[in-house]
């Protein structure tokens, strides 16, 4: 059986080698420690797998705004996330129910993100946002938002009915 592989994938093969050999250290000299491994080309494509193997700085996120509880107990909220070298996605999750994705704008490195109708409990829900970057490292910022307890309507008493006389 021969098994041919595309000089993409012998790339990617000889960057987690040389990575993996270097044992995750050294920064852009695990690749100078391995050049029969590659040559200049294959060591120029292979430059953006080793720094996503090597970013172990977190992500950072700010809330910036929220809306007031609607009467239907929504909300959205807003914010910002920065990456040193590029940010993946953001997901909120509310504590009392609830998960989903932020809408995202921007760059790589720094976006604007926002979330629309975060749908609440009565009392306090605790709104988690997680920013992730392409290499896994995530940041989190927390928000208390309390939606009152409707208070119930009274029902009005009924008028007793005359008896006849």
């Amino acid at each position: 059986m021969t098994l041919k592989l595309k000089k993409t994938s012998m790339m990617v093969i000889q960057a987690v080698a040389c990575i993996t050999l270097a044992g995750g250290s050294g920064g852009s000299r695990a690749f100078e420690q391995f050049p029969a491994l590659l040559d200049k080309f294959q060591l120029e494509k292979a430059e953006p797998f080793q720094q996503i193997a090597f970013d172990r700085i977190e992500p950072k996120i700010t809330i910036g705004t929220y809306t007031a509880v609607s009467s239907a107990g929504l909300i959205e909220i807003r914010g910002a996330a920065t990456d040193n070298k590029g940010l993946y996605r953001v997901t909120w999750t509310n504590d009392r129910g609830g998960e989903g994705k932020a809408t995202l704008s921007g760059s790589t490195r720094r976006v604007r993100w926002s979330v629309v109708g975060i749908q609440l409990q009565s009392g306090d829900n605790m709104i988690t946002v997680t920013v992730e970057d392409s290499s896994g490292n995530t940041g989190k910022a927390k928000l208390v938002v309390t939606r009152p307890t409707p208070t119930p309507t009274p029902t009005p008493t009924p008028t007793p009915t005359p008896t006849p006389t």
